[in-house]
Formats: C-alpha cells, sequence, structure tokens
C-alpha cells in the first residue's frame, strides 16, 4: 500500500508503513545501538532527537536503497539528514565523502524534482503515482521518531 491510500484508514492512529528495502536496512543495523527510521518527511524531529541525546558519538546514515543497490531518492533523504546536522551554529562534524557527497545532491536540487527524476520516480510516473512522489517530497511534516526497540518501531 502507499501512504496516501491508507491516509483515510488511520486517522487518529500511529502507523509505521513498512517497505521491504527500509526493512532489510533496518534489520542489518539492528545491532546498533540505537536504530531510528528517518525520511525526508520526519527528517527534522529524528535528527533534533538524536542530536540531543548523542554527544559526541557516532551517527550512520544507511540508505535502504532497492533491491540491494543504489537508490537516488534514499541518497537524496540522506543528504537531507546530513544537511540538518551540518546547519550552522551545530557543533563541527566530521562527515565522510559520501555524506559530503549526498549533501551536495540535497543542497543542489530540489526534493520533488530529485524524487519525480530518479528511477522509482518515474515509474511512479508511468503508474499515475504522482501524488504519492509529492507527498514523500515534503520535508518536515511530521515530529514522529521512530526508534527500534525489542525488534520492532516504537515512536520516541
Amino acid at each position: 500500500p502507499l501512504p496516501l491510500s491508507l491516509s483515510a484508514d488511520v486517522a487518529g492512529r500511529a502507523l509505521i508503513l513498512s517497505t521491504t528495502n527500509g526493512s532489510v536496512a533496518i534489520h542489518n543495523s539492528a545491532s546498533a545501538s540505537r536504530v531510528y527510521a528517518a525520511s525526508l518527511l520526519n527528517g527534522e524531529a529524528v535528527v533534533r532527537h538524536v542530536e540531543r541525546g548523542l554527544e559526541g558519538e557516532t551517527v550512520l546514515v544507511v540508505c535502504a536503497g532497492s533491491a540491494g543497490a543504489f537508490n537516488l531518492e534514499d541518497f537524496y533523504g540522506a543528504g537531507h539528514l546530513v544537511s540538518l546536522f551540518a546547519r550552522e551554529g551545530r557543533e563541527r562534524h566530521d562527515f565522510s565523502d559520501a555524506a559530503l557527497a549526498a549533501k551536495a545532491l540535497h543542497d543542489r536540487n530540489d526534493a520533488l524534482e530529485c524524487l519525480s527524476g530518479s528511477r522509482i520516480g518515474r515509474l511512479m510516473h508511468d503508474r499515475g503515482l504522482e501524488r504519492e512522489v509529492a507527498f514523500a517530497a515534503q520535508k518536515g511534516r511530521f515530529d514522529v521518531v521512530p526508534l527500534l526497540r525489542d525488534g520492532r518501531m516504537r515512536a520516541t
């Protein structure tokens, strides 16, 4: 199911939309001390939460990808998170080259244009699902911070 197709059925209830690729990335990251799920939609809330609680710790942003391969929209989303961590006035971070590349992609491109131009975005366009892409391209829409606890994603 797609997020907008579910919205009428979940009004007033918590929902975590699980994807095959995202679920694999979360499972593969489960040994980390903390695992969060973030997107453009909730990235600001997740970064605020992480910054409050992780003084001096390493943060690894994992792109789920698609069937084990690079995925432009996930890389753009990673760049959004890196850009949030790098905001002016924040303590200096030591970003990897991959993080800097993702940040550069994000900072120089519009979310909707980038997502729409990706392979998955073009596929969704061909299927008449442009509204889903536009929804996913929104930044800071939700304040939820999903955290993996006891093998399940739960809001913090």
